[in-house]
């Protein structure tokens, strides 16, 4: 009964399907940490998936390769691999899933600027944090000022979008990206506070502020704010950049890729952080 169907099949279609399916690598790894999430996705005829059951393997530097395991707490398609991130080394991150295979290779970032004093105060139901930077030494060219809250268990919420006022830090020309256009004419809003480490001066220390609207609906005394500088590559901050648009509903712009035979990225970001107490 299957001859039948199979017959039936438009010649050639079985093979467009197959060269429109590709693998979808996203990961953003934190130096500080030890351990990595990697979400592994299929997309087919513009349908996405987990995919689950995958090999996924990572490689610092010259180093053996590393095969992640599938973590099942972190959702459908997670997969979590255990590695030391070296700076100036790169990481190379690999998938294959049902004859597909996809690649990204990263260079591990190294600290531009350092945050060393934070001052937070509420106001009308927002928080805002006042932040020292000052430049470490010639490291990534590209920086992020975050804000989120961290629970007693260890875990964190997830990135909450922030965005400032009157910065003339955050308001600067960035670089050559295509949004340099609207944050210079203020039609495009900085929400993820990203800025070029150039802009510090090795003598001297630059205040800065980034305010925080989204508070959580329930007030839990319990939890402490984490404020962090994040240092990165170029490849990073145009991922950011189109980010700020498409949050603006610009049209026309879509994410960028570095990964190999699919889609997707992989950044690598080294922060310096504060936690504040409750």
């Amino acid at each position: 009964m299957l001859l039948p169907l199979l017959a039936c099949t438009p010649e050639g279609a079985e093979k467009e399907e197959f060269a429109s399916t590709q693998l979808i690598i996203n990961s953003f790894l934190d130096v500080s940490e030890s351990r990595h999430i990697v979400r592994l996705s299929c997309e087919t005829g513009g349908r996405t998936v987990a995919a689950e059951g995958a090999e996924l393997y990572c490689t610092v530097g010259e180093g053996s390769p590393v095969r992640a395991e599938e973590a099942l707490l972190e959702g459908a398609g997670a997969y979590c691999f255990c590695a030391d991130l070296v700076r100036g080394e790169r990481v190379r991150i690999e998938a294959v899933y049902n004859g597909l295979r996809a690649s990204a290779c990263v260079k591990v970032p190294d600290h531009a600027c350092l945050l060393s004093l934070v001052d937070v105060r509420e106001e009308d139901g927002s928080l805002i944090a006042d932040c020292s930077i000052s430049k470490a030494y010639n490291g990534s060219p590209y920086c992020r000022l975050r804000m989120r809250l961290r629970y007693p268990d260890g875990s964190c919420s997830e990135e909450l979008c922030q965005y400032h006022k009157d910065n003339d830090l955050l308001d600067r020309r960035l670089g050559n990206d295509a949004s340099d256009k609207f944050f210079e004419s203020g039609a495009c809003t900085n929400h993820y506070c990203i800025f070029a480490s150039s802009y510090i001066m090795s003598s001297t220390t630059v205040q800065t502020q980034i305010k925080l609207d989204e508070l959580p609906d329930e007030r839990d005394d319990a939890y402490a704010l984490e404020v962090s500088l994040l240092s990165f590559d170029n490849e990073l901050y145009d991922y950011y950049s189109v980010l700020n648009l498409i949050y603006d509903a610009y049209s026309g712009f879509s994410l960028p890729s570095n990964v190999s035979g699919g889609k997707g990225f992989v950044g690598i970001f080294i922060p310096s952080t504060i936690v504040l107490e409750p």
